[in-house]
């Protein structure tokens, strides 16, 4: 299946590296199919949320290069659509992929909705198929270090939720510069568990492993609501 051109991207020169993730999603978002965002049926307004994310780095990325992207078309089971977008830099080499999983909220009951293709305004004859949830790694590390975030006004979105590309901002945030440093990232995946709303004081739970593979929790009243891991390559290229 082909993949759609969704248009280009200049990484910011000005990007700190803890913010690349970030920012990285943020673009792949602003150039999604604005129909994919919110819809109104019945009086109801329905959402769609992200409830997971797998970003995998073919190499490093850094300030000032210009990257293609590109989509396949949405695989869906009436009410989650998985998302693929693809970044290749201007030789075409592939750079990063970014998959993510989302769901159709209901914005009254808090639920997620199953819709057919008409009410959600796609063309008729869309296949459908059954999504499965990303693959996510599986957690062993201990946590370390525990500390809390504050929230700013500019970190919610619309709906009242902290904004899902703010989740890699402060989770790198955490990290020493010599992570950065010594290391670059080549995989990220999160996992949502309920949003972080405006007035919640989340903390982030850090651990490694090693220098390779960190583990983050995001918590809300003790209560596990993000799980974020990623793993590292040396830049020497030692082991």
């Amino acid at each position: 299946m082909d993949a759609k051109e969704l248009g280009q991207f200049v990484v910011p020169t000005d990007v700190s590296p803890e913010r690349l993730p970030g920012v990285l999603v943020q673009a792949c978002l602003d150039l999604m199919d604005q129909r994919q965002r919110s819809l109104t049926t019945d009086g109801v307004l329905l959402t769609w949320i992200v409830l997971q994310y797998a970003i995998n780095f073919d190499q490093p990325v850094v300030p000032g290069m210009t990257l293609n992207l590109s989509g396949l078309p949405y695989r869906r089971d009436h009410h989650v659509s998985l998302r693929t977008v693809y970044v290749t830099d201007q030789q075409q080499q592939r750079v990063v992929t970014i998959r993510s999983v989302w769901g159709l909220l209901n914005q009254a009951s808090r639920t997620l909705t199953r819709l057919d293709d008409a009410a959600l305004g796609l063309p008729e004859g869309l296949p459908i198929r059954r999504v499965d949830r990303l693959h996510f790694p599986r957690i062993t590390t201990a946590i370390g270090i525990t500390r809390p975030v504050g929230l700013r006004p500019d970190d919610i979105d619309h709906n009242q939720h902290l904004h899902n590309t703010r989740y890699f901002d402060l989770a790198m945030g955490m990290l020493p510069p010599e992570q950065f440093q010594l290391y670059w990232c080549e995989q990220i995946d999160i996992r949502f568990r309920r949003e972080i709303v405006a007035g919640d004081h989340p903390r982030i739970m850090t651990g490694r492993a090693d220098g390779t593979v960190v583990v983050q929790r995001f918590c809300v009243d003790d209560n596990n609501v993000a799980e974020l891991v990623t793993c590292w390559r040396r830049r020497d290229g030692n082991t």
